[in-house]
């Protein structure tokens, strides 16, 4: 799924030719065009007497998107680091157009949270674990993405992402309306 858009392209038939109606203006009920199916995988032989314990995080991440998990904060920064290192190979592997580092610094100005030396520093202080999910792989085209954070320290952690989110704000050129409110009893 995350080599590229030609797997995705071929598997879903999205350049599939349409077969021509032999009459010029024939009508066809959408419900008799047939959609794609794929046969389903019985796992549970395979997964039988299997009882992984889940992350923390994963109960707040739909089904359908990806998700990667790091055990902690330092594990983020080292995969971080690593990424940038190696971004442009990693962004042609990944069939991605583009600069890595420019990806990435998008995305951070985006959420209004930046990989800086304070977050480095408090961050292994006040964040347990962290996940980062989204519905589709195409960074490099603009996705939405998802930051969630285990706290150690939810009142510090809070008050250090909002003071980083609106410092960030006040540097944008274009204006920024701060909301709030609760989804599913998190505030």
């Amino acid at each position: 799924m995350f080599t590229g858009s030609t797997e995705f392209v071929e598997n879903l038939q999205l350049d599939r030719i349409l077969r021509q109606a032999s009459k010029e203006n024939a009508v066809v009920p959408v419900e008799a065009i047939p959609g794609i199916t794929i046969a389903g995988y019985d796992w549970s032989e395979l997964t039988r007497d299997i009882n992984p314990k889940t992350d923390a995080l994963a109960e707040f991440i739909p089904h359908d998107q990806h998700a990667f998990f790091f055990s902690n904060f330092r594990a983020l920064l080292q995969t971080i680091t690593r990424f940038q290192v190696d971004a442009a190979t990693v962004m042609r592997l990944l069939q991605m157009e583009g600069n890595g580092a420019e990806v990435f610094a998008r995305y951070q100005t985006e959420l209004g949270l930046s990989m800086n030396d304070l977050a480095e520093m408090l961050g292994p202080q006040l964040i347990k674990s962290v996940a980062v999910t989204g519905s589709d792989p195409y960074f490099d085209l603009g996705t939405d993405v998802a930051l969630l954070l285990e706290p150690k320290q939810s009142q510090a952690l809070q008050q250090l992402l909002g003071a980083q989110i609106t410092l960030s704000a006040s540097k944008r050129s274009v204006s920024v309306n701060k909301s709030s409110g609760n989804v599913e009893g998190l505030t």
